[in-house]
């Protein structure tokens, strides 16, 4: 028998997905909400994967999940396509908390942040910053060298970040820097202040993934047509502030 899983997520985003009643899924996800004992293994941070019939994904970290309800269907929605090429694992690294709260506290009092509010309602503004907090700078360095490791990528020659800030009202379409580097390695994103979570997709080779980041959440992902490609998702149920950009190959690693 097939069942209907949803998952609700912090700052009202919902996914739905179809899998036979016994799939490990079905254990998973209900393992994964917030005080379960059904697997004591799992960390209280850890990163969570589902997956429906299409081959479409959706990451999220343990702590944004509110809420999973199941029910019966006669019949699947959404089956395979005929012919689909088994799947790759995922070209990105989500790192859920590597932002410390000292950092987001740091980052909240740059210049460009302190004293300015929120944008209004469907507004959106990139700046560069003139200088990130050490705190900031650490967690940066040290995603970096973890998205490095993880994902293979060549950083021969060394390496440099380049990072701007992005403040959004509620409503706005996000949208990240554009490339501009022959040389670029990763693509970069940082959630410094998101009360209802930001929504991201993530386009690699023509299967879209669906990501719910919270506050203090560090997503790394290889650019270009072979790999993965950070999109904006739906607009921010709420203000957002983030530091978005790229690692580059350079001399040294540095925070611009």
């Amino acid at each position: 028998m097939d069942v209907a899983i949803k998952l609700s997520l912090a700052g009202g985003h919902a996914w739905e997905f179809v899998c036979d009643e016994d799939d490990p899924m079905v254990i998973g996800v209900v393992s994964a909400l917030p005080g379960a004992t059904v697997d004591a293994n799992l960390p209280p941070d850890g990163l969570v994967q589902v997956e429906n019939r299409a081959g479409e994904r959706l990451y999220f970290p343990r702590t944004s999940l509110v809420a999973v309800s199941v029910r019966q269907v006669p019949a699947a929605p959404n089956t395979p396509r005929p012919g689909s090429l088994p799947l790759r694992p995922p070209r990105f690294l989500l790192l859920p908390a590597a932002l410390p709260g000292e950092a987001m506290a740091e980052a909240m009092k740059l210049p460009e942040v302190e004293g300015r509010g929120h944008p209004a309602p469907g507004v959106r503004d990139m700046v560069d910053p003139q200088s990130l907090p050490a705190a900031v700078v650490d967690a940066l360095v040290a995603a970096a060298a973890r998205g490095i490791a993880a994902l293979g990528v060549d950083a021969n020659g060394g390496t440099h970040l380049d990072m701007r800030l992005i403040r959004a009202g509620e409503g706005a379409a996000l949208a990240l820097p554009a490339r501009d580097q022959a040389d670029v390695l990763l693509d970069v994103l940082v959630v410094v202040e998101a009360p209802l979570g930001l929504s991201v997709r993530l386009a690699d080779e023509g299967i879209t993934r669906g990501l719910v980041l919270i506050e203090g959440d560090i997503l790394l992902a290889p650019p270009g047509e072979a790999g993965a490609a950070i999109e904006a998702g739906d607009p921010a149920p709420s203000p957002v502030i983030l530091l978005a950009g790229r690692l580059s190959r350079g001399e040294r690693l540095v925070a611009a």
